[in-house]
């Protein structure tokens, strides 16, 4: 059964479909079944066309907690497209969950829409929308870290990053993670080049916090890059934003 329009009644039974079946996994993170949920989580973390902002905006507040908690992770590291303008909808969605009772949720759509670009909103929601990124603009104190994937370069507001070849490797290879968490030893190789041999001093911990020197940024505060045990560094896409 195609689940594209799956209802959430039918979600009482059955079994999960294997992932080349799925058309979208939001559904599925409602399953009342912690397993289930789980499992759908797996493919939620990855994306990969399997989930959209109006999907997870639409059925936010319903989430079980252990859900919810990856689904705000998630709307943190989102990246609005650079090259389409946001629906009315999906805006709409964003501003209402601004004013949401909930301080989690309502902290998750004030930071969508601050990290909204300029572009061509709809107009019944143009002055909403600016009014929001507006203030959130004069409340941010962190400059935003641009990265250019095509120019490699870094940016650290108006400021061009200097860095040393290491340090751009492994911007660029977090950057193209796009939020994802990466292992070190898939950072290891960005780190020491075409010349990697393991085993050589060097590590990938010692180039971030150098790195993170660089950025005005440290292990506690993590603005630009995070770090979690077991998983493996990753940009915080709240603060950064990532351009080809």
């Amino acid at each position: 059964m195609s689940i594209k329009k799956f209802p959430d009644k039918q979600l009482r039974q059955g079994n999960l479909p294997g992932k080349h079946e799925w058309l979208t996994v939001v559904p599925f993170l409602l399953h009342p079944d912690p397993w289930q949920r789980r499992r759908a989580a797996m493919l939620f973390q990855a994306g990969g066309g399997l989930i959209s902002l109006q999907e997870v905006l639409l059925r936010l507040d319903r989430f079980p907690e252990d859900i919810l908690v990856q689904a705000l992770d998630w709307l943190q590291q989102w990246q609005w497209p650079a090259a389409e303008a946001p629906g009315s909808r999906l805006l709409l969605l964003c501003i209402n969950l601004a004013n949401h009772p909930d301080a989690r949720l309502a902290a998750a759509g004030k930071g969508l829409l601050s990290r909204l670009q300029k572009q061509r909103w709809p107009v019944q929601l143009h002055e909403r929308t600016v009014s929001y990124a507006a203030v959130s603009s004069k409340q941010r104190e962190i400059p935003f870290l641009t990265v250019y994937l095509n120019k490699e370069e870094a940016w650290l507001g108006d400021q061009y990053l200097d860095l040393t070849p290491a340090q751009k490797r492994l911007v660029m290879r977090l950057a193209g993670a796009a939020g994802r968490f990466l292992a070190r030893d898939a950072l290891y190789t960005a780190v020491q080049g075409g010349d990697a041999v393991y085993g050589v001093p060097g590590d990938v911990k010692t180039h971030i916090k150098l790195l993170r020197h660089k950025l005005g940024d440290d292990g506690q505060r993590q603005h630009y890059i995070e770090s979690k045990r077991h998983y493996g560094y990753r940009l915080n896409l709240t603060n950064v934003q990532i351009q080809k």
